[in-house]
């Protein structure tokens, strides 16, 4: 289905629809049905039936619909998330469409406007693989916002009130939005955030909190306790899904720093930091099940004459060639790592050393024989690689003799596999 996602545009100006279609396809690959009139939009609906038009974005005053008729016609006929497009905010279209189910409404003089728009699209088909709970002791509350939500492609879960939704968070995955109400039986909406924010950080779980109390006091005690923002019921819908999507986008934010601190810029493998901070719980259960687990070190051989022969930007390719071969070669690996500078680490949950042997001597292999292709000549890069295995007392041990065992392999000719201490 996923490869069947459009986006229906349709806008009577050529350079907006230009804007639109290149802005989506070249940041975010999303392709774009677009049409000049609402009646080629009908025509364009007809002929798609194989087609998901996730979001219809829409010109409000086009020359065959004036005054919004293919928006409410998008709304009443094809039930699909509507962004309007508009030279204004102003007059009593605009208000009138506040209320109607339009999740947004953008600008087109704006450039920022547009630009964001891209973003705003880009969520509503990330949302697909995406959950969001809703706390409330309402009913009606409870099935209003969830079919809010679900307006936006996010799958929903509820709760009645705070135990019941803690009870569930104990039998599934965590959503990455939840939007609870501050006033519940048994726990308060803060104590409720409270708890949560124990157990998930920004980084995994958006909260917002919704209350009918005009109070900052209300406002304080949940963004205090952790959530993210916080709502005062009535909302106009707009408003509500402006919010959901800012809430989401500091998830993915929060994400794309850990992700930047735990990633190695130049190769986009893993990081030392990444190693010691997932591969020491991997060790620890390794341990007790009495599972094998196994950590190779690696080294680019003679890596200091490749910068000074060639220049530090060959050096870097070199460096990428190694990590694509790595991911290549050994896609089981639990974790590939640059650990700075030429030196690389895998470590492999669940393999015995001598398959880890044998794997790395097939990986040493692959990149002695898949050289760099360079203007004038073909340049070889090889390395040489020390194995261990979780017989030894802790990671850092591992890393340890696996190091020795690498020196060995760069003392007995370099290119080679070498084990370490533990014996075979």
């Amino acid at each position: 289905m996923s490869d069947k996602r459009k986006v229906l545009l349709v806008d009577d100006s050529r350079s907006i629809r230009t804007w639109i279609c290149h802005g989506l396809s070249a940041e975010y690959g999303i392709e774009v049905l677009a049409a000049e009139t609402f009646a080629q939009a009908k025509e364009i609906v007809g002929s798609s039936v194989e087609e998901h038009i996730v979001v219809a974005l829409l010109d409000l005053n086009l020359p065959d619909a004036p005054n919004g008729e293919a928006v409410e016609w998008v709304l009443k006929e094809l039930g699909i998330p509507v962004i309007v497009l508009t030279a204004t905010y102003s007059g009593d279209l605009i208000s009138r469409l506040r209320v109607s189910g339009v999740l947004d409404i953008v600008l087109k003089r704006n450039p920022l406007e547009i630009e964001n728009l891209f973003a705003s699209v880009h969520r509503l088909f990330e949302n697909f693989h995406r959950t969001a709970m809703v706390v409330d002791d309402s009913a009606s509350t409870r099935e209003m916002i969830c079919k809010l939500l679900s307006r936006v492609n996010l799958g929903v879960m509820s709760a009645r009130d705070a135990q019941d939704a803690l009870a569930q968070l104990d039998e599934s995955n965590p959503p990455t939005l939840i939007v609870t109400d501050f006033n519940m039986p048994g726990l308060s909406g803060d104590e409720f955030v409270s708890r949560l924010r124990m157990r998930f950080s920004r980084t995994e779980m958006a909260i917002i909190g919704i209350s009918m109390i005009d109070s900052p006091e209300t406002a304080v005690k949940l963004l205090k306790a952790g959530a993210n923002d916080f709502i005062n019921r009535p909302f106009f819908e707009e408003e509500f899904y402006c919010r959901v999507s800012n809430a989401l986008e500091m998830v993915d934010n929060f994400q794309r720093l850990q992700d930047a601190s735990l990633k190695d810029f130049l190769t986009q493998l893993n990081n030392r930091l990444y190693l010691f901070q997932f591969g020491q719980p991997i060790w620890e259960k390794a341990g007790v099940s009495g599972s094998p687990l196994s950590l190779a070190m690696m080294d680019i051989d003679h890596f200091k004459s490749v910068n000074d022969t060639h220049g530090h930007a060959i050096g870097d390719r070199a460096l990428k060639h190694v990590a694509r071969v790595l991911r290549r070669e050994l896609p089981q690996a639990t974790a590939i790592c640059r650990m700075g500078g030429e030196e690389f680490c895998v470590l492999a949950d669940g393999v015995s050393l001598e398959t880890m042997l044998l794997d790395m001597e097939h990986f040493r292999a692959a990149l002695e024989a898949e050289p760099i292709r360079l203007d004038a000549l073909d340049l070889r890069i090889t390395v040489s690689i020390g194995v261990t295995d979780a017989t030894l007392g802790s990671l850092d041990e591992m890393i340890d003799d696996a190091d020795k065992a690498l020196y060995r392999a760069k003392e007995n000719g370099r290119n080679r596999v070498e084990h370490g201490n533990t014996p075979l």
